[in-house]
């Protein structure tokens, strides 16, 4: 994962105003896997719900935030969609993968 590529809240990719409609349209057609603690380890994201998740940090390509929404890219695989349950939820979230892009 390289540094650039993860946004402030602000931003989308290209510099451009984050897509509410594709956070809209993302939100509405996801594959919800209910409700869980997400945390950041030193090598991966992981999701911790009925059925643990997690994905190697080296897999993401991306992150953009929109609200409570976290989009994180995945290169080759599905794409996860976070629904954070605050807007600072969301930003730490975004905070701990930027640090863990440079710490990499």
């Amino acid at each position: 994962m390289r540094v650039e590529e993860i946004r402030d809240a602000r931003w989308g990719w290209f510099d451009e105003p984050p897509r509410r409609k594709v956070f809209r349209r993302l939100e509405k057609a996801g594959d919800w896997e209910g409700r869980g603690a997400v945390t950041v380890t030193d090598a991966h994201l992981v999701f911790d719900g009925e059925r643990r998740r997690r994905t190697s940090l080296r897999t993401i390509g991306g992150v953009e935030r929109y609200e409570t929404l976290v989009w994180v890219r995945r290169i080759r695989s599905h794409d996860w969609l976070v629904r954070c349950r605050s807007d600072g939820e969301a930003k730490a979230l975004v905070a701990a993968l930027r640090e863990s892009a440079r710490a990499s």
